[in-house]
This record gives C-alpha cells, structure tokens and sequence, in this order.
C-alpha cells in the first residue's frame, strides 16, 4: 500500500452542487517512494455528489492511499 501526494489545481462546481476535480502528483520527497523522477501525472474526478466536493480546495494537497481492493 503506497500513498500518492496530489495538489488540487481546480475546482469546477456545477448548478446541481456536483464538481468534477482536477489533481496534479506533487514533485518533491512525499513521492519518492512511488515515482523514481519527477512525477508528471493527474487524477480526475468527475460527478463529485455536493456532499464530497466541499472537501475538496483548489491549492491543498491532498494524500491518496493505493491499495488493491480484495474481490
């Protein structure tokens, strides 16, 4: 199980409170256990529920656990 650093770089919110969610993989040592160079990637989330996407703010980095779900 390795975590994974990204920043939240935006934020775009719709009228119905749902958000789609643009992260970036931060450079420096938080990464340096998964990526061996500069890290150059990006997670996407689309359809955020209004309930979830409060948590959510373009500049904070936010830490992402990957692990592989049993079943």
């Amino acid at each position: 199980m390795e975590a994974v650093i990204f920043k939240c770089r935006s934020k775009t919110e719709y009228d119905d409170g749902m958000a789609d969610i643009n992260m970036e993989v931060v450079q420096g040592e938080e990464n340096s256990k998964v990526f061996k160079h500069t890290p150059n990637g990006f997670f996407n989330l689309s359809g955020i529920k209004p309930e979830c996407t409060s948590q959510f703010k373009p500049g904070k980095n936010y830490k992402i656990t990957i692990s592989e779900m049993e079943g």
